[in-house]
């Protein structure tokens, strides 16, 4: 989850650490977008850099259904591969 107080900084080293160096699934969580809005907000322009991050180090962004699909489908390929 991404905490109002955490900073673009330290989420990026989250992802560069967990999504580019290995590869892996990252699912954050933003309560809300904007200033004093709701629980734990986090600053559109902390989004906006945020996003500016991703696209730069080529970051692919999906939604969870979009990430359910992927996952159902590299396991359904690797069944398919797997010897029997």
């Amino acid at each position: 989850m991404v905490h109002e107080q955490d900073t673009v900084a330290s989420v990026t080293r989250m992802l560069r650490e967990e999504a580019v160096e290995k590869h892996a699934w990252v699912i954050l969580c933003l309560h809300n977008v904007g200033e004093s809005v709701g629980w734990e907000p986090w600053a559109a322009e902390k989004l906006d850099k945020l996003s500016e991050w991703l696209a730069a180090n080529g970051v692919p962004v999906v939604t969870l259904s979009q990430g359910v699909k992927i996952l159902q489908a590299a396991q359904a390929a690797a069944k398919a591969e797997a010897p029997r």
